[in-house]
């Protein structure tokens, strides 16, 4: 009835794009959303608030799968857009700094990812109301950013300011809920403090497998951190159990590329290595290094793995190229028990003190 290319056309395809959205389906969202958006910038004016959210929304799907330069470069004109046409405290800028900052916060560019949130902060407290759930939101990625930085104390301030507000204001099973227990439990993990992680994990993940879909890409996350915590305390066989169910679901929904599914077979590989399941450890190790060749963790992982299984010469190769991919974390390395045969050797005093210059 209408003419390809009516604003209701594009509406509707930006609505079944959403939805492809919530099922994990993200290759079909980004198809649906730029067929949404080849019709508005043919006949919208270029400054027209729905292009804006159109730009916004893309921007998510890009971030879902990885692509964070393709996310910044949409988000951006997201908000060229609305500080034009916009007031400069309306809460749709903040949101769109909130979702900026996130970007710029995956990228590892941090300082950026602070000043994009304080802006929405700083918009959000002024012109919302002090409970109000998307407040609670922008404390929980803030937090993100401050554990990222390792200012745990800090981290967890914001999650509990987030969870004052969600506990107030929203049903107990709520998924935003599920993300703030996660958020402290994961600071909790990051201080060394297992017990109070477990608790709070378990709580995320009780919560995201009564509310969401048996592939829902949180419910993964939700076993991957469940699994490295597992991990941490030493109890391998049950975090291969969270890490075996988080590759499942990610494999499902995510292209190979995606730094997620690429973690997870790094995660995998340690697994199995500390449980002694080296031909399963091998295939996960094979993977992490042939999907993320260029980084220096996939020889981290198979320096533990060649001396967990005896072959301290292969280890010793293995670390020294991790630190030639740029690998720097020297305090994972000299706290590895699967290291202690290798601490006597000249090689690996050198290669210590190399990483401390580094430092």
């Amino acid at each position: 009835m209408l003419d390809p290319k009516h604003p209701d056309l594009a509406i509707s395809y930006s609505n079944i794009a959403i939805v492809y959205e919530s099922l994990g389906e993200y290759g079909k969202a980004l198809e649906y959303h730029q067929s949404a958006i080849a019709i508005e910038e043919e006949v919208l004016d270029p400054k027209h608030p729905y292009l804006a959210i159109s730009y916004s929304r893309i921007a998510a799907v890009y971030r879902y799968l990885g692509e964070y330069g393709k996310a910044l470069e949409y988000l951006q004109r997201t908000i060229a857009i609305q500080e034009q046409v916009l007031d400069p405290k309306h809460p749709y800028q903040a949101i769109s700094y909130s979702n900026i900052a996130t970007v710029y916060r995956y990228l590892g560019e941090y300082g950026k990812a602070l000043e994009y949130h304080q802006r929405a902060i700083a918009i959000q407290e002024q012109v919302l109301d002090p409970k109000h759930p998307s407040l609670a939101v922008s404390y929980n990625n803030i937090a993100l950013v401050y554990r990222s930085l390792g200012e745990h104390q800090r981290t967890l301030g914001y999650h509990q300011r987030a969870i004052a507000i969600q506990e107030e204001v929203l049903d107990a099973r709520h998924p935003r809920v599920a993300a703030s227990y996660q958020g402290i439990g994961n600071t909790h993990r990051a201080m060394g403090a297992y017990g109070k992680a477990m608790e709070y994990l378990g709580k995320a993940l009780s919560i995201r497998k009564e509310v969401l879909f048996d592939s829902h890409p949180d419910l993964a996350t939700s076993h991957h951190d469940m699994g490295g915590c597992l991990y941490a305390m030493g109890r391998y066989d049950d975090a291969l159990g969270h890490l075996q169910k988080a590759l499942i679901i990610r494999q499902k929904v995510l292209p190979e590329e995606h730094p997620d599914l690429v973690e997870t077979f790094g995660s995998l590989g340690l697994a199995y290595a500390k449980d002694g399941q080296f031909e399963e450890a091998k295939q996960a190790l094979d993977r992490y290094e042939e999907l993320a060749p260029d980084k220096g963790e996939p020889h981290r992982n198979w320096a533990l793995y060649h001396a967990l299984t005896g072959d301290q010469e292969k280890a010793l190769a293995s670390l020294k190229k991790t630190v030639e991919k740029g690998y720097d974390d020297v305090k994972w390395i000299e706290k590895e028990e699967a290291f202690e045969g290798l601490r006597g050797t000249e090689a690996y005093k050198e290669l210590i003190r190399e990483l401390r210059v580094k430092n």
